[in-house]
């Protein structure tokens, strides 16, 4: 467990070496912040900081030692390492969720900010800036593979289920019928974006009709019967 008793305050130059993310760092901090800095925590060597889908409530200046990062799935070719050194925040992005962990590799010093205060400091440090989005970069990049892999185990006929509630919810914020399709989705644009041949599609299609959760017109435009019954398809 985290010891989250108050250390003596910490120096306001703190050294700034941006070794673990090579960006250029500043040193002024505002004064409503800096004068509120007594939330600190001390971690000794391999305990963690947080877990990976743990909620995310504040981000961390790692004020002395090394934390180390680690993020990715099971699949070792989508793992990604890091280091953070004093100076380096960690725990940034956009997701609700952590997308890493983080550990202590040495005895480490680390406080904490809220997202508020975190923008307040950024708004006076361009480097701060870039390591906030290098980490929405690494979070988008990583909940993109996450939903290809998803997709990937999905049945022919759940992705197209998927695509239909899209498009259904597009029509609806852009003031159309949202049960309705007006394109044929027997098209080289779906067998392009589903990767699949002609075959395949139409069966996924007849699949959802006969499962009653579409109707088909003439023209093979859908019109969806059920918006419940076909999400819980699509996500089963």
């Amino acid at each position: 467990m985290i010891d989250k008793t108050a250390e003596k305050p910490l120096a306001r130059q703190v050294p700034h070496r941006g070794t673990a993310l090579n960006l250029p760092k500043q040193e002024a901090v505002p004064a409503k912040i800096s004068a509120d800095r007594e939330r600190s925590l001390v971690l000794r060597v391999g305990e963690a900081l947080f877990r990976k889908g743990q909620p995310k409530t504040d981000v961390y200046r790692v004020e002395a030692g090394v934390v180390f990062t680690s993020s990715g799935g099971d699949d070792r070719s989508q793992r990604s390492f890091d280091m953070a050194e004093p100076g380096d925040f960690v725990g940034l992005g956009f997701l609700e969720l952590h997308s890493n962990s983080a550990f202590a590799m040495t005895d480490c010093v680390v406080s904490s900010f809220s997202q508020k205060e975190f923008g307040e400091l950024a708004d006076h440090d361009a480097g701060l800036r870039a390591q906030e989005a290098r980490g929405i970069t690494q979070e988008f990049e990583l909940r993109k593979a996450e939903c290809v892999a998803e997709a990937s185990r999905k049945s022919t006929a759940q992705r197209l289920a998927a695509y239909l509630l899209v498009v259904a919810r597009m029509n609806r914020v852009e003031g159309r019928e949202g049960n309705i399709i007006p394109e044929s989705i027997s098209c080289d644009f779906l067998t392009n974006l589903l990767e699949v041949s002609f075959e395949e599609l139409s069966d996924a299609t007849k699949e959802l009709h006969k499962s009653k959760l579409i109707a088909l017109d003439d023209q093979d435009r859908a019109e969806i019967v059920d918006f419940e019954l076909l999400e819980d398809f699509a996500n089963a």
